[in-house]
């Protein structure tokens, strides 16, 4: 009976949870969060010595939805695990045009599953982009 109580009750909390923990790792040692969310904010694609990145800075409004651990006080933003993918999705180009050193938009996305990164070290949480809805047109930033 407290069994069913106890699953009565969790249920909905874990039904409206957003990432949950699988208390497992990727091969980079990032810990593994399973499900789905949609954000809001700014899609960025910026030039980096091995090419372009496609990133996505979360708005105020939606960063709790983005795993973080006690303390840490980075601010939301990922990069997409399938980039070429999410290229495609937000319509973006595979290269950067001569003398563009970055695009950015605002966006309404649809993710899933993330990798959340915490190491002293260079890298980023990354996550799979599903959909996405561009709510204004691109700007290209020159060098």
């Amino acid at each position: 009976m407290k069994k069913l109580l106890l699953s009565i009750i969790l249920l909905p909390c874990l039904a409206q949870a957003d990432f949950i923990n699988t208390k497992k790792v990727d091969e980079y040692g990032r810990p593994l969060y399973k499900g789905q969310t949609t954000l809001t904010g700014k899609v960025t694609v910026d030039e980096y010595e091995w090419g372009p990145s496609t990133c996505f800075n979360v708005d105020k409004k939606d960063a709790y939805k983005i795993p973080r651990p006690k303390g840490d006080e980075r601010g939301p933003w990922f990069c997409f695990s399938n980039e070429k993918t999410a290229n495609k999705i937000l319509k973006l180009p595979n290269t950067m045009k001569n003398g563009i050193c970055s695009y950015k938009a605002k966006a309404t996305i649809t993710v899933k599953d993330y990798a959340l990164f915490i190491e002293q070290t260079a890298g980023v949480d990354e996550t799979t982009l599903i959909s996405a809805k561009v709510i204004t047109p691109y700007k290209a930033i020159k060098c």
